[in-house]
């Protein structure tokens, strides 16, 4: 099958790959980009396809096929970043938040003068 982005490690990535998954001291995410890129290196010895890649280590196919394009496309550092750069996450609602807000800084309750209990 023809494959746009073929992964091709040069000896210094591929240690540098081994080494980070034999240590297992990363992101998780990283060590499975990690395993990802190792068995889908066409110069390497294992030569999977996408969909090998994606049952072995339980993930989509796609995912198999964006971290090739990563690769490829942006070399080895960013395809081992657990998140893409650029855009942050939204965190929680923009409709959430102003009453979160006003909860916050409003003035506290007082008893009242004379009331059972102060």
């Amino acid at each position: 099958m023809y494959k746009k982005y073929v992964v091709r490690l040069t000896e210094k990535e591929r240690t540098q790959l081994e080494t980070l998954v034999r240590s297992g001291r990363a992101h998780a995410r990283r060590l499975l980009y990690a395993r990802i890129l190792l068995k889908a290196d066409a110069d390497g010895p294992d030569q999977w396809t996408d969909e090998r890649i994606a049952e072995a280590f339980e993930v989509s196919t796609a995912t198999a096929a964006r971290q090739r394009r990563r690769f490829c496309e942006d070399g080895l550092e960013v395809a081992l970043m657990p998140k893409k750069p650029g855009r942050p996450r939204r965190r929680g609602c923009s409709t959430v938040e102003p009453r979160r807000t006003s909860l916050l800084f409003r003035a506290p309750i007082l008893p009242k003068v004379g009331s059972v209990g102060v």
